[in-house]
Formats: C-alpha cells, sequence, structure tokens
C-alpha cells in the first residue's frame, strides 16, 4: 500500500509540473524532439561568388547553425554551408567535431566578401578551449567550403556575391 501511494503522489506531482511548466518549455523540447527524431532537413542556396557557382545547405536556425558540418567525413568540391543569421554581427565559427579542413568566408547584407580564411582545421582533442574564427567586418552570412577552394578560385575579400 505504501509503494502505490508513493507512485500516486509521484504521478501527481509530475502532472502538476508538466501542466503549469508546459507553456515555458514547450518550445524546447517541439525543437528537441524534432532533432532527436528525424535529422534537420536542409534547403539549399545557389550561391556564386566571381563566376564560381556552390550549392551550399542553408543552416537559418539556432539548431542547423549548432551542428553546420560537424561529422561532415567528405564535402564535394561544389558543395558547402550557408550560414544564414538573423542580424550582421561579428559570429563566430569553430571547428569542434569537425573531420575535414575549410575555407570559410564571411559576407555582409550586401553581399560582399568581407573577411576569409584558408584551410582552417578540425580542432584536436589537446586544444582546449577548441579556437573561433571571427570576421573582422560585421556580417550577415558565413560560407563554409573546401579547403583550398579559396585559392582555386582566386576568390578575394571585396568580392560580389550572389545567394538564390
Amino acid at each position: 500500500m505504501h509503494q502505490i501511494l508513493k507512485i500516486a503522489l509521484f504521478t501527481v506531482l509530475a502532472t502538476f509540473t508538466i501542466i503549469f511548466t508546459y507553456p515555458y518549455v514547450a518550445p524546447y523540447i517541439s525543437e528537441l524532439l524534432v532533432n532527436v527524431t528525424s535529422p534537420a532537413e536542409f534547403e539549399y542556396a545557389n550561391v556564386k561568388i566571381g563566376g564560381h557557382m556552390v550549392k551550399a545547405k542553408i543552416a537559418d536556425t539556432v539548431s542547423k547553425r549548432d551542428k553546420g558540418l560537424m561529422q561532415v567525413k567528405t564535402l564535394g568540391n561544389l558543395q558547402g554551408m550557408l550560414f544564414i543569421f538573423e542580424k550582421p554581427g561579428f559570429h563566430r565559427i569553430w571547428m569542434k567535431d569537425m573531420q575535414i579542413p575549410l575555407d570559410i568566408l564571411w559576407i555582409d547584407d550586401t553581399l560582399k566578401i568581407v573577411h576569409l580564411e584558408q584551410a582552417v582545421t578540425p580542432c584536436s582533442a589537446s586544444q582546449n578551449p577548441c579556437p573561433s574564427y571571427t570576421s573582422v567586418d560585421s556580417a550577415k552570412y558565413v560560407l563554409e567550403l573546401n579547403s583550398g577552394w579559396t585559392q582555386r578560385s582566386t576568390v578575394k575579400v571585396g568580392d560580389s556575391v550572389e545567394i538564390n
């Protein structure tokens, strides 16, 4: 009988906790459930820089930007990831849990490259904390590409970008 009372009390307390906290935690729970139950589906953008076209996954939510290209083992020469932020700022990128080196381009809200980092290597286990990279100027977009892409394409700071 004592065990039944414990279970009943626990059930009542759990029910009240869920009822009274649900409006505050529902948005977070639903996002967590989406990320756990199914991988986020990415949309794609065609990004044109200096006559070169890249097909980039769009990371336009916090969860997509947090995951980025983590655990990706290969990336096609004409593929990348486009991080889209709500507003321009000094957005930091790090290489935690990355498997491949990248070129990283920061693009402002007028679609000009304002900064780039070439051949950024994944963070090693001995690097604690993992270094982060940021633009010297405010940017609204960050484009990650295969290491060496900017050098092969002769892309540089000041070049215009088209996003479709």
